[in-house]
């Protein structure tokens, strides 16, 4: 076996092909591959653990979900959980609602979409309905534009890390990255960040491939990603995660 032990990959983007969001079942034969080999595989996703169900057969060691908020093993048994600031989030989700911007709000097992709402009533009813003490959220999305995006900037630094791709900002609670999550499964299950080998190609896995030992982003990266990864594959659509693998001398 290599100086490796854990390989860690993102789903949307660097597994599934980014036109058709359709996981691309090579790369997934690929991680059953290394399991067979003995390596342990982890996926890490801005998705919830039940967004995570089209993996054909595939049945990784551990998830890390909602972006770092959440650690699952591979029966999906919750081992880590991070959760936002309560008053923070529902002025973030007010202010953003009520500019017109869609979010997703992501517990622990799913996720929750909502649009701008009229009436105006509907906000409350929203808070009113959802937002009880058990249903603090790990983590959310929204369709963001520069407005709101400097308000969250301005207004909430203490309380929440982000991570901006474009149109979409990514919220988690402050500290909580796929980066630092992957180092605290590390400790959980004792190996060094230097015996991972991570795979990405959006800028929320920019934490995840600088923990690892090896971070690798796909050809179909955004560029921060390929500027900070050791190694640039190919496309998620052309064997990326295998590729890499050969590239490294792991499998042929």
């Amino acid at each position: 076996m290599s100086e490796f032990k854990l390989f860690v990959s993102d789903y949307d983007g660097t597994l599934t092909d980014i036109k058709t969001m359709t996981v691309v079942e090579d790369n997934l034969n690929t991680l059953k591959r290394l399991q067979e080999k003995g390596y342990k595989v982890v996926i890490a996703s801005g998705r919830n653990i039940d967004a995570l169900k089209d993996l054909r057969g595939l049945k990784p060691d551990y998830y890390i979900c909602n972006v770092g908020s959440t650690i699952y093993d591979a029966d999906k048994k919750m081992l880590y959980g991070k959760y936002m600031d309560m008053k923070a989030f529902r002025k973030v989700a007010f202010y953003a609602l009520t500019h017109k911007c869609r979010i997703n709000v992501k517990y622990d097992n799913t996720t929750r979409r909502y649009l701008s709402f009229k009436p105006i009533v509907n906000l409350f009813n929203y808070f009113k309905d959802y937002l009880t003490v058990r249903d603090v959220p790990n983590s959310m999305s929204l369709w963001s534009t520069d407005e709101v995006t400097s308000y969250i900037y301005s207004n909430f630094a203490e309380y929440f890390e982000s991570v901006s791709g474009g149109f979409l900002l990514d919220l988690t609670p402050n500290g909580v990255s796929k980066g630092e999550t992957l180092k605290v499964l590390c400790d959980m299950i004792g190996i060094d960040t230097k015996e991972v080998m991570s795979f990405g190609d959006s800028e929320n896995d920019l934490t995840l491939i600088k923990t690892a030992g090896v971070g690798v982003a796909v050809e179909n990266a955004e560029e921060i990603l390929k500027k900070n990864a050791d190694y640039v594959t190919t496309a998620s659509t052309n064997n990326g995660v295998l590729n890499a693998l050969k590239h490294f001398n792991i499998l042929d």
